[in-house]
This record gives C-alpha cells, sequence and structure tokens, in this order.
C-alpha cells in the first residue's frame, strides 16, 4: 500500500489503518497475511461514512429512495428526509440527510441541474428518556427514572407538578429546553465531531481547550451560538 499511510493500535487490541487514497484501500482489503500471520481486513464502520445536509425545495416529491439511486454517483449511500412534527401531524421538510461513502464531504453536489450546498450533518444530543441524561439510550440505561419537567423521581411528567428543574444543569427549565447549557455544550462537541469527522472523545477534549475549561465549565456556562450555514437555492428536480 505504499508509505504513505498511518496506523496505530487501538483500544480492542485492532491496529487502525489509514490510507489516503481510493487505490490504497483497494490493495489494503486484499491482504490475507503480514508474514505468517493470518489477518482480516474490515473497513472502519464509521470514519469510512461522513454524514451532510442539502436543502432543495424543488426534491420535495422524491422518495428517500429516489434520492439515494439519483446521488449514487456522488458516493451517497443513504438518504433521510428530516421529518418534523407539529401540532400532532408529521411534516416533511425540504432537509435531507445524506450518508456518503467518503472520507470527507463534498461541498456540493448536483442533483440534476440543481447545484445543492452540502452542509455538516450536527445531530441533537442523544438524550435518555428514563435517566434523562445525555449520551446513551433508555433501552441501555442503569439509571433511574426521572421526570424530565422537574428532575424528581416517583411520577410521570404528565401528572407532575412540581418546580421546574433541569437534571443535567439544575437550572429552571425542563431537561429538553435548547437554551439548557448542558445541552449546547453537547450540541457544540457534535458540531466539532461532525466537521472535522473525528471520534466523540476527540471532539469533547477540543471544545474543552476551546473553552479554556473542563466540560462542566463548558455546561454551565453554555457555548458560543451555532454558526449558521448559508444555503444556495435553486430549482430543478432529480432526472
Amino acid at each position: 500500500i505504499g508509505k504513505s499511510y498511518k496506523a496505530k493500535k487501538v483500544s480492542s487490541g485492532d491496529i487502525q489503518i489509514e490510507v489516503e487514497s481510493r487505490s490504497q484501500s483497494s490493495a489494503l482489503v486484499c491482504i490475507k497475511k503480514l508474514g505468517d500471520i493470518p489477518v482480516s481486513i474490515t473497513k472502519h464502520r464509521i470514519l469510512n461514512i461522513v454524514k451532510g445536509v442539502i436543502s432543495e425545495s424543488e426534491l420535495l416529491d422524491c422518495s428517500d429512495s429516489e434520492i439515494e439511486e439519483g446521488l449514487r454517483e456522488h458516493g451517497v449511500v443513504a438518504a433521510r428526509r428530516i421529518i418534523m412534527r407539529r401540532d400532532g401531524k408529521e411534516m416533511q421538510t425540504k432537509h435531507i440527510v445524506l450518508s456518503f461513502q467518503l472520507h470527507r464531504l463534498p461541498q456540493t453536489i448536483k442533483a440534476g441541474y440543481l447545484n445543492c450546498h452540502v452542509r455538516p450533518y450536527v445531530p441533537n444530543p442523544r438524550r435518555c428518556f428514563k435517566c434523562q441524561r445525555f449520551g446513551h439510550g433508555s433501552q441501555v440505561c442503569r439509571g433511574q427514572e426521572t421526570c424530565p419537567k422537574c428532575s424528581g423521581n416517583g411520577h410521570t411528567p404528565e401528572s407532575c407538578e412540581n418546580t421546574v428543574r433541569c437534571a443535567n444543569c439544575k437550572g429552571d427549565h425542563p431537561v429538553y429546553s435548547r437554551s439548557c447549557p448542558r445541552w449546547k455544550a453537547e450540541k457544540e462537541i457534535l458540531r466539532i465531531k461532525a466537521e472535522q469527522n473525528i471520534p466523540y472523545k476527540a471532539a469533547k477534549a477540543q471544545a474543552e481547550f476551546a473553552s479554556k475549561g473542563t466540560f462542566s465549565e463548558v455546561a454551565r456556562r453554555g457555548v458560543a451560538p451555532l454558526r449558521k450555514s448559508v444555503e444556495t437555492q435553486t430549482s430543478g428536480c432529480l432526472p
């Protein structure tokens, strides 16, 4: 595969190899032995996929599968339209999350005669609906059932009459409020992770360094407002 690559041993004992070209990647997956030692090569399930968002009202009538098929030549392997819920009803939006089998996100892609601006997909922080903490789901949670409104225990949010108190930052808002400093701090980490395509741990370290404080201080203070991307709007449809 040449000399232009990076290799490091990870916590599982496996060796992670980062190459610079598709030809190196193709050569690497063909390796079956290192000397007399049998080896197996598998693609990293996260680092070889980047996610971006396009926003095109002209594609509202196209299904996810049609968009995926039409953009396959750009390395798109999955497409998912963002759905909003309003007044109990689901509403389709013009925003589409695209998964690219690439190392870097393209700035623009062509969809028919549309020139679509691609911006990094930054998901909202994952919050457990059981303990209300960030970073895991309720299926694997070992914490205590916690009310999302008052952070108390032993009752449902529907029956809650207590003073509003966040379970994460102890502020006077429900845990799901987007004004929560802890929510903003988590969102900032996910933004760094998405824009630089790096693991969560590395993104968290960068956020801490940039804030010149610990993660708890970042959460307590909050972070600067997220930067807004400029969208390029044109008209057209997929072929």
